[in-house]
């Protein structure tokens, strides 16, 4: 069996260990509920992340165009953008997708050279996660400026008013 079919009939345990691996850092009540909750309404972040691996893995194994994955990427990327991660721990995840689909292989088909474009694409995603990491904490500090710029202009006029 061709190693990417291997990977193809393992998919499903694939994904559960990347899910996995982007919720790591979440508090461990949280990691239940996302893990569990199967409501789009109430576990909209789950859902997301759920929906985008499965993206990015048809992606990897080349059966989806890149500007689909990277928009499957953006949705993580964004979720991650909120919490107060380092790049390196918003990213990580798509560095232990290699670790993950060698895992679901036998040890002498780990460094096949079929793997090479799948581990290619994968590097390529990696790139293109800290780019839009970068811009999301770009974006998430423009709102918190003009946040605050409104706040101090609502403060200063309700003081020139009031005097």
């Amino acid at each position: 069996m061709a190693l990417i079919e291997i990977l193809l009939k393992n998919k499903k345990d694939i994904l559960k260990d990347l899910f996995d691996a982007i919720i790591f850092f979440y508090p461990k009540e949280a990691v239940k509920f996302l893990t569990h909750e199967k409501d789009r309404f109430l576990n909209p972040v789950g859902i997301t992340i759920s929906e985008s691996i499965e993206i990015i893995f048809d992606f990897i194994m080349d059966k989806k165009d890149k500007d689909v994955a990277i928009g499957a990427l953006e949705s993580i990327i964004r979720i991650m953008a909120v919490y107060d991660l380092k790049p390196s721990e918003a990213i990580s995840w798509v560095f232990q997708l290699k670790d993950v689909l060698k895992k679901h292989l036998k040890k002498d088909d780990s460094f096949s050279p079929e793997l090479d474009p799948v581990f290619h694409r994968i590097d390529d995603l990696m790139l293109s996660g800290f780019d839009l990491y970068m811009k999301c904490k770009e974006d998430i500090n423009r709102i918190r400026i003009k946040e605050q710029m409104v706040k101090n202009m609502g403060v200063d006029f309700f003081k020139r008013e009031a005097g």
